[in-house]
């Protein structure tokens, strides 16, 4: 339910604002280009990310032994 809760909001609008307004920092010289680059690099963040999750959460001792709660 949670996750059909996110998915909703997110295709609503939320989550394409701050995509949107990248595009609003750049010149118009550079624009195409730079929000290429800012949106590359920040999926690139996202998967980076995403893979190290699990990793994290063991080296930080996860949430059942008395760590940060991560789940």
């Amino acid at each position: 339910m949670c996750i059909m809760l996110y998915v909703v909001t997110s295709m609503l609008g939320l989550l394409s604002i701050p995509w949107t307004m990248t595009a609003e920092l750049f010149p118009t010289e550079i624009r195409g280009l730079a929000h290429s680059i800012a949106i590359s690099v920040a999926n690139l963040l996202m998967f980076v990310s995403i893979q190290t999750y699990l990793t994290t959460v063991d080296a930080l001792g996860g949430p059942a032994q008395g760590g940060a709660h991560f789940k």
